[in-house]
């Protein structure tokens, strides 16, 4: 048995983003959530949070869910494609298995999900077009975000999931993509909107 008084500080990463004038930074050892609507910028602020932490000397982990990863973009934005891990599968499973693997292995600091959303679990692959197959995805996230947080506490990663805002057809609320379980699990939720009238400074 230990004692409470032995838990150290939780230590965090400064994103060198807006957010650090919000937070000091994301605590190592949790889970982040990024949402927000369509095209409001989620993968380009984890591509810039990804190039500041290289910048600091952490090793990244990108796992490309929606195959939409560019990496002359993320170069313009300083990301270091020489020294970024990449994972790419259709199936979730195997994403999910090889991202617990990488954050178990402790040899990465930040992992990003590119997205919740996006992930198609096996089942879903193999039946034939308008066969139903719900909530296969909420599954395996509520899987996976059991496995790793145990982990991800030990080693001090961050693993930083993106999800998509949802709105609901019955209640006109707005969640995001993925099931609860995630909300179960992440200790910081940022969401990116955009601002009505804000014009665009280059």
């Amino acid at each position: 048995m230990i004692f409470a008084d032995s838990l150290e500080n939780t230590e965090t990463v400064p994103t060198g983003l807006f957010i650090d004038k919000v937070v000091p930074g994301f605590p190592k050892g949790r889970i982040i959530e990024i949402w927000g609507d369509e095209s409001v910028g989620k993968s380009t602020f984890c591509m810039q949070l990804v190039a500041n932490a290289q910048k600091e000397g952490l090793k990244c982990l990108w796992a490309d869910v929606e195959y939409s990863y560019e990496a002359n973009y993320a170069k313009a934005l300083g990301v270091d494609n020489g020294k970024l891990g990449l994972i790419r599968n259709p199936e979730a499973e195997e994403v999910l298995d090889q991202l617990t693997e990488a954050i178990e292995g402790g040899k990465y600091d930040i992992f990003v999900l590119d997205s919740i959303g996006g992930l198609t679990a096996r089942a879903e692959i193999e039946k034939s077009s308008g066969e139903k197959t719900i909530g296969a995805q909420a599954g395996l996230v509520a899987r996976f975000c059991r496995k790793v947080v145990p982990s991800l506490s030990v080693n001090g990663g961050i693993l930083i999931v993106i999800t998509h805002s949802v709105i609901d057809i019955m209640s006109g609320r707005t969640h995001t993509s993925g099931g609860k379980k995630l909300s179960y699990h992440k200790s910081l939720s940022v969401r990116l909107k955009v601002k009505p009238n804000a014009a665009l400074k280059v």
